[in-house]
Order: C-alpha cells, then sequence, then structure tokens
C-alpha cells in the first residue's frame, strides 16, 4: 500500500529524527519507511519548515494541502497527524478529493464524542477503513500482561484493584491508558465517576477517575511533576503487575510465604521482567494494521473502539 502522511510534526516525523538507530521506530515516517508491504510516498503540511524536513530526511516530496497532493499522489493509506481539533476538517478534505482504503487517524479521535462520530461515520460513508494510533493494544507485551494476569479465566471471581496515573491532559495523554484498561478488561461500569473538578490544560483537561470494571476498581489520577509518568499498577490476591514508564518497564511479581512470619504472605522478590518492545511501538501498530487489512484477527484500536474511549472520558467528566 502507498502512503500519505498529513501532518509532519512530531509523531508525523520529528520524534526518531535525532536517532539514527533503526531500531527505535516512534513515527509514522520511519514506521512506514521500513514495512515490507508499505511504502510511503509523500507529505502535507501548512508549514514550510515542516515539509523541508520531511523532504530533506526521507527525500520525498511533500504538499501545502491535501487537495495540491492529490493532484500529484494516488495514496491507498492516509495519516492524518494534524492537531486534534482539526482531525475531522482533514478526513473531510480528505475524502472529498482520495479514495483511500485505510485512514490512520492520531488519538485522540477529536474532543468531543459528536466531533468524534461525525469522524467515524465519514469513513464509512466513504469505504475507508479507520484505525486510531492507540498503539499499545498492538504490542506483544500488552498481550502478555493480558495472557498472565488479566485473562478472564484467571481474574474471574477475583478482586482487583489498580492505581494508574498520567502525565498531560486526559484526553491527549490519559486516554491512553483509559484504552488500554477497556482492551484489557472490556466497558467501565457502575460505579465509575469523577474525583474533583476539572481543570483546563489548552484545549485538554486534567481530572482525576474512578474507573469500575469487571473485577477491577482503579483510580486513575494526574501527576503532579514535571515529567511524564502514564503508568499502570495492579493487585490482586495473586499479585502485582507494574506497567511503568509508559510500558518501558513491566514487572509481574508474585505471591510466597514468609519464611520469618508464619501465616503471612508477601510479594515475591524474584520479580518476572516482561520484555518491552516500546520503543518500536509505531512499527507494531503497522505490522498489526497489514495483518488487519488482510483479515487476520490481530488487536488493533478501531475507529469504534477510539469512540467508546473518547465517550467514556466525556461521561465521567461532564
Amino acid at each position: 500500500m502507498k502512503a500519505l502522511i498529513v501532518g509532519l510534526g512530531q509523531i508525523g516525523v520529528g520524534y526518531d529524527l535525532g536517532n539514527r538507530e533503526m531500531n527505535i521506530v516512534a513515527t509514522h515516517a520511519r514506521a512506514l519507511t521500513k514495512h515490507s508491504s508499505l511504502e510511503l510516498i509523500g507529505g502535507v503540511d501548512q508549514n514550510a519548515e515542516s515539509r523541508t524536513r520531511f523532504t530533506g530526511n526521507y527525500s520525498l516530496p511533500a504538499f501545502k494541502d491535501i487537495r495540491e497532493a492529490s493532484m500529484s499522489l494516488d495514496a491507498d493509506l492516509v495519516v492524518i497527524a494534524t492537531p486534534t481539533s482539526q482531525h475531522y476538517s482533514s478526513i473531510k478534505e480528505l475524502v472529498s478529493c482520495m479514495k483511500p482504503v485505510v485512514i490512520v487517524c492520531e488519538k485522540p479521535l477529536a474532543y468531543s464524542t459528536e466531533e468524534a462520530r461525525k469522524i467515524v461515520d465519514t469513513c464509512k460513508e466513504s469505504g475507508a477503513m479507520l484505525f486510531v494510533n492507540y498503539m499499545r493494544v498492538c504490542l506483544p507485551c500488552v498481550a502478555e500482561i493480558k495472557s498472565i494476569f488479566v485473562e478472564p479465566s484467571i481474574t474471574r471471581g477475583r478482586e482487583l484493584r489498580g492505581v494508574a496515573w498520567y502525565s498531560g491532559g486526559i484526553y491527549n495523554n490519559g486516554s491512553h491508558l483509559v484504552n488500554l484498561l477497556e482492551h484489557w478488561f472490556g466497558g467501565v461500569k457502575s460505579g465509575s465517576r469523577r474525583l474533583g473538578e476539572t481543570k483546563k490544560l489548552g484545549e485538554d483537561i486534567t481530572v482525576d477517575l474512578k474507573l469500575v470494571f469487571d473485577n477491577l476498581s482503579l483510580y486513575l489520577l494526574k501527576d503532579n511533576g514535571g515529567y511524564s509518568t502514564n503508568s499502570i499498577e495492579l493487585l490482586s490476591d495473586l499479585g502485582e503487575m507494574r506497567y511503568m514508564d509508559g510500558g518501558r518497564i513491566i514487572t509481574v511479581s508474585g505471591c510466597e510465604l514468609s519464611e520469618e512470619f508464619k501465616g503471612y504472605k508477601y510479594l515475591s522478590r524474584d520479580k518476572r521482567e516482561i520484555k518491552s518492545c516500546f520503543m518500536q511501538y509505531q512499527a507494531w501498530f503497522y505490522d498489526a494494521l497489514v495483518k488487519r487489512v488482510k483479515g487476520k484477527g490481530v488487536d488493533i484500536c478501531s475507529g469504534m473502539q477510539a469512540l467508546r474511549t473518547l465517550s467514556t472520558i466525556e461521561e465521567l467528566t461532564k
């Protein structure tokens, strides 16, 4: 499939430009370039410096808008990596002048479920498959966590407790963790609620939430540090799972009887470390996308699943 990137900012091009090691795949541009079934053919951005940077690094044409690109290129896959507030207008412009088979939209779909639903409907009416870049659900380490700690056959009849911390805004960053928890545990249940008041953060907001799922009650909290956290800690009578530093460090600990105090149990000091492939997240996303387009059953976030995540946040933060 021939691919076009609309929006040549950090996630489009910038994050991995400073690192020439090809084992780090943190942008759409590098992931599309590396995948054997995909061919990056160009980019679009209103900013002249962003176009120059893209062309200089990838030796491909860059255009100031989608319509101009459509006069020269014919793309099967189009990535929408413009700012969140521009996602809907970008997709409307795209389907008016091109007929992609697949549209990849950056997360979140929008800042409201109303606009996100318009995006989903527009893609459906155009005949394009829509996927959203909640890339964590595509990672093998996330599947491994599910199989050994959160699989229904393991959690049934047990009560899990958890705490998660997010950085930045709830829509742009916290939604990653909400989407991941929904992937593991399904939709939120009665008892989920907002804790305290919301605070504006540009176009986004910050807020603390209590999320209730089948077998899990978890507090999703905004951090107060000047650094990125994005972590999840889950506890059950079987042990503990820690998903730290955005998924770069993952450990699972079982329980063991105390040698010193009869009848007491402690978390095992021998933690099992799950291999993280986080710094290749964008490569795993496109590998899953290609497989899904070919009809294979793999984990990847669809437009409808991203809409559910957005609806969860919007309902709880009213």
